[in-house]
């Protein structure tokens, strides 16, 4: 028996319920939806959600800034998580920004958070430095992670 496989789409309106309950399930702050309705009409983002059986498992949100880009979001269901779709999330919005010049994307990651920093580094992104106190409920240091394109 075939096992379905996850695909990467671009996120559309039918999308948005499903990835802010995701969000509310997952962040202590979350987005509200109308963050992410501007970053799914913005022509600077690279909104993707990943999809299993026509159910919304995961997202990631890369916004673009000139030659530079960073990684807003992105976030996989509990039950989803250890299947590799925060991994595929991750190389498909990488693949997309190299392949439209980005040279350096940037993130930010809860110190605490070890599992998305080795995922991170596994995708060429270095520690850059800390934000110290920069996110809330908890509040917790933020590692600033960088990745730059090998030329």
């Amino acid at each position: 028996m075939m096992q379905n496989s996850v695909k990467i789409l671009p996120v559309n309106e039918a999308h948005l319920p499903k990835i802010v309950e995701l969000e509310q399930a997952i962040f202590s702050l979350p987005w509200s939806i109308d963050s992410f309705r501007s970053e799914m009409e913005s022509p600077d983002s690279h909104f993707t959600a990943a999809v299993l059986d026509g159910e919304v498992v995961g997202f990631c949100v890369l916004h673009l800034f000139d030659d530079e880009g960073e990684v807003f979001n992105i976030a996989v269901a509990r039950e989803h998580r250890g299947k590799k779709y925060g991994d595929i999330l991750l190389s498909e919005a990488l693949g997309f920004a190299d392949g439209s010049g980005i040279n350096r994307i940037f993130l930010e990651v809860r110190k605490s958070n070890l599992p998305a920093i080795g995922l991170y580094t596994k995708h060429g992104f270095e520690i850059l430095g800390i934000r110290k106190n920069y996110y809330d409920e908890p509040t917790e240091d933020a590692i600033i992670m960088q990745r730059t394109k090998n030329f």
